[in-house]
């Protein structure tokens, strides 16, 4: 499933891919055709507090996050870019 993506700052031709959304233990970052060797991630509850943060290119380990909707927040040295994410 292919996300929209609802922010970019400085990506005006990357696409990114959350693969599987909705996610259980791990989401892979489909950067497309893009040159994007790493990113630094921050996961966000509905609430907007910070669940998690780490460096990945790409892979994201979810475990023990619990399950709900939450906001990637992507940045990598070409911009950032905010997707949602569902976690079962």
């Amino acid at each position: 499933q292919i996300l929209e993506v609802d922010n970019v700052d400085g990506l005006d031709s990357v696409q990114l891919e959350l693969v599987p959304n909705p996610a259980r233990g791990r989401v892979f970052f489909d950067w497309g055709a893009s040159d994007v060797q790493q990113a630094n991630v921050v996961l966000h509850d509905v609430l907007g507090a910070e669940v998690l943060q780490a460096t990945t290119s790409a892979w994201l380990d979810l475990e023990g996050v619990a399950p709900g909707r939450y906001t990637v927040v992507a940045t990598t040295t070409q911009g950032r870019v905010t997707l949602p994410l569902m976690v079962q």
